[in-house]
C-alpha cells in the first residue's frame, strides 16, 4: 500500500508499528531489500544486488547476537528500517566465515547476470570488515544503514501522520 492509498483510509484506521526484525519474517526482509536498494543506490552493499541484501545482510546476519535490525510498519508494510550493530566489523567476519559456501553461490549468480558486479565485490569487501559511524553512543552502537521509503518522507506524510520515520527509529534504537 503505498503512502497515497494509506491517506485516503481514515486515521483510525492507520496503524504504526516499530518492531525488530527476524529472519522467518520473509517479506519484511524482501521489503527490506528492496528500500535498501532504492533509497540507498550509491550503497557499495546496494551494488551487491537484492538476493545478496536479502540473504546475507537481512537474512543471515539476523542470527548474530550483536546485530539488529528495527522496521517501522505502516498498515503492514515496511516503511524505513535501521541495522546497527555493537561491532559491525566482527559481525560481518563471522558472517561471511559462518557461510561463505552460500555467499559464493549467490554472488555468483549474480556475477553471471551482471558481469560489472565484480568490481562492486572489490569495493564492498573492505566495508565489511570497517567500523562504521556510532548511532547510539550510550549502547556503542554502530549504523549500519538505514533508510526511508521516499514517499514516506514527503512533507505531506509528515504533516498527515506527524511522523519522522527516521527519528521513531532512532529513539527505539536508544
Amino acid at each position: 500500500m503505498t503512502p497515497e492509498q494509506a491517506s485516503q483510509q481514515s486515521s483510525s484506521a492507520r496503524t504504526a508499528v516499530i518492531k525488530r526484525l527476524i529472519h522467518s519474517m520473509l517479506r519484511e526482509r524482501a521489503e527490506v531489500a528492496k528500500i535498501h536498494i532504492s533509497e540507498l543506490p550509491d550503497s557499495e552493499l546496494s551494488g551487491l544486488g537484492e538476493a545478496f541484501l536479502y540473504h546475507f545482510y537481512y537474512g543471515l546476519l539476523l542470527s548474530d547476537p550483536d546485530y539488529y535490525c528495527y522496521i517501522y510498519q505502516e498498515n503492514g508494510h515496511v516503511a524505513g528500517f535501521t541495522a546497527f550493530s555493537t561491532d559491525s566489523a566482527s559481525v560481518c567476519r563471522r558472517g561471511i566465515f559462518r557461510s561463505w559456501p552460500r555467499m559464493v553461490w549467490i554472488l555468483t549468480a549474480e556475477i553471471f547476470r551482471r558481469p560489472p558486479l565484480i568490481v562492486a565485490i572489490m569495493k564492498s569487501a573492505g566495508s565489511f570488515f570497517s567500523p562504521k559511524r556510532v548511532l547510539c553512543a550510550e549502547i556503542k552502537a554502530e549504523a549500519m544503514s538505514t533508510a526511508v521509503a521516499g514517499p514516506y518522507r514527503s512533507v505531506e506524510y509528515f504533516r498527515r501522520t506527524g511522523t519522522n520515520i527516521a527519528q521513531a527509529l532512532y529513539l527505539t534504537v536508544a
